[in-house]
């Protein structure tokens, strides 16, 4: 916002012309020029404010959306592991069908983790289905190749 004299000294300096304001005048011609480039600065800084004010903004934006990534990643890696927690307590309960169904959800929900592939390739290799075992051990022993564990089973079942 500018000061009202600062607002209205360029419409005086157009409109007046500067006839008849002598030096005793209300604006003389260089205080009619300061106030002219005063106005410019100021237009100069509010608009170098606004930019800032945008580019801030965006910054808070990208930063909020990243914030609701990273809050849906760990929903999801939470239910993954709530659904592995199903698939163990219906093998447990020898309900093996189910249990494929939950470590089937849980790799599809969280398809990194080499534990989920081992489980329902262990299922499936006491099902007696080797080769559906095996693509599990193997995707297992991608996700964690320093892990013995995928490459015993893929042994076992190739046996």
């Amino acid at each position: 916002v500018l000061p009202r004299e600062a607002k209205y000294a360029p419409m005086l300096v157009e409109k007046d012309d500067f006839h008849g304001l002598g030096t005793e005048g209300l604006f003389s011609y260089s205080k009619s020029k300061a106030l002219l480039a005063i106005c410019r600065q100021l237009a100069t800084d509010q608009s170098a404010m606004y930019h800032s004010l945008e580019r801030r903004n965006k910054a808070l934006e990208a930063a909020q959306l990243q914030m609701q990534q990273e809050a849906e990643q760990r929903a999801v890696a939470e239910l993954g592991g709530a659904v592995v927690a199903l698939g163990d307590l219906f093998r447990s309960q020898g309900r093996s069908q189910e249990a494929l169904v939950a470590y089937g959800r849980a790799a599809e929900l969280t398809s990194d983790d080499a534990a989920i592939f081992i489980k329902r390739g262990n299922l499936l290799s006491e099902a007696r289905d080797f080769d559906g075992a095996v693509e599990d051990y193997e995707r297992a022993a991608q996700l964690q190749p320093d892990w013995h564990l995928p490459y015993l089973n893929l042994g076992n079942a190739h046996a």
